[in-house]
């Protein structure tokens, strides 16, 4: 039988998008997979038994790194670039890039080290696979890709929160406005703060902000512009949620809020578009590519702009008699399922190889 060793290395925190991913991804294949594979999962030590007992469990350990790379499987899928284990060399390698945001978020030594690794896993890799289009572009401009290897795009999964357990987050127990909602890391890049003062142009409704991270120095910065705008009642910053939180928040928020500045895919926008709910979206990176034409785009941050785009793109949404349904259907196309058979696809190439 033809062995696979998934390195989901980087799982720590399901709550993150890249976590959620390797998570999904782990699930699907040990549903799809388990009847012509060997299955082998290099994961943190408490997620074991996750993924069923058709699954052989190999733990991270800073002292194995070495040891494991001598783990013997026919395909190592390393399903996150960032991972820091080593592969068994007589593996086909199958590298999968989420985002070259490295670029952008380090400089100096740190950059030139963190170019060298991935460097060193392109030129080992049998077969790589990016996230998106421009994820691709990203590497085609910035790595040096051998002559003849080629980068797949295989996009991500995205779970329907629709079919999903959902519940109530605190802030949603008492009485509240219709809101608009978004989620991520409370980090430079998702850009929330230029939601705050666009929010003046909106006074019938509510943004709540959702993300682990609010003690940073960004999250001070969004909490000193919500009291620097006086707008403490309709703007709350509500920290980390569940994931039954989340479902429940895209389900009845009015519109979801997006104006990130670097994403290699983008999974939130299109967990709002499978609730039916309008998307509003940087201009930016790989968002266009995944939210398509059915979502409405900041080309700027300031607010009078921004707020424009949001009034006629609600406008647009409610005028549409299939709008809804429009949406969950472009959102369906990023289902898990289809993801998964094209990884396995992959696999089975890989190893006849």
């Amino acid at each position: 039988m033809k062995s696979l060793l998934l390195d989901i290395s980087k799982i720590k925190n399901l709550y993150s998008g890249l976590g959620h991913v390797g998570d999904e991804l782990a699930k699907g294949i040990a549903v799809q997979a388990q009847q012509e594979w060997e299955l082998k999962y290099l994961l943190p030590k408490r997620f074991e038994d996750r993924y069923g007992s058709k699954v052989s469990y190999f733990f991270l350990k800073a002292w194995r790194k070495i040891i494991n790379s001598r783990i013997k499987a026919d395909v190592w899928h390393m399903t996150s670039a960032d991972s820091r284990y080593e592969f068994n060399r007589k593996s086909k390698l199958l590298l999968t890039i989420h985002d070259l945001n490295f670029l952008t978020e380090k400089s100096g030594d740190k950059l030139e080290k963190r170019k060298q690794r991935l460097q060193k896993k392109i030129n080992q890799a049998s077969a790589i696979t990016a996230i998106s289009a421009f994820t691709k572009n990203e590497v085609l401009k910035h790595m040096k890709v051998p002559e003849g290897k080629e980068i797949q795009v295989i996009y991500n999964g995205v779970a329907n929160p629709m079919e999903r357990p959902a519940s109530q987050p605190a802030v949603a127990k008492g009485e509240h406005k219709p809101f608009f909602f978004t989620i991520g890391a409370i980090m430079w890049k998702k850009n929330f703060h230029t939601l705050i003062p666009m929010m003046k142009h909106f006074p019938e409704y509510e943004l709540w902000i959702a993300g682990k991270g609010i003690e940073g120095d960004y999250g001070k910065k969004i909490s000193l512009a919500i009291q620097e705008q006086q707008l403490g009642d309709r703007v709350k910053m509500i920290g980390e949620i569940s994931n039954e939180e989340k479902n429940w928040a895209y389900q009845n928020c009015e519109a979801f809020l997006f104006p990130s500045l670097l994403e290699g895919f983008g999974i939130p926008p299109i967990e709002a578009m499978y609730c039916g709910k309008p998307a509003f979206l940087a201009n930016r990176t790989s968002l266009p590519e995944i939210g398509g034409k059915l979502a409405y785009y900041w080309d700027d941050f300031e607010a009078d702009d921004m707020a424009k785009v949001v009034t006629a793109g609600l406008a647009d949404f409610n005028a549409k008699t299939d709008g809804k349904e429009l949406l969950v259907q472009h959102a369906s196309q990023f289902s898990w399922s289809n993801t998964i058979s094209e990884y396995i696809a992959l696999y089975d190439q890989l190893a006849k190889q």
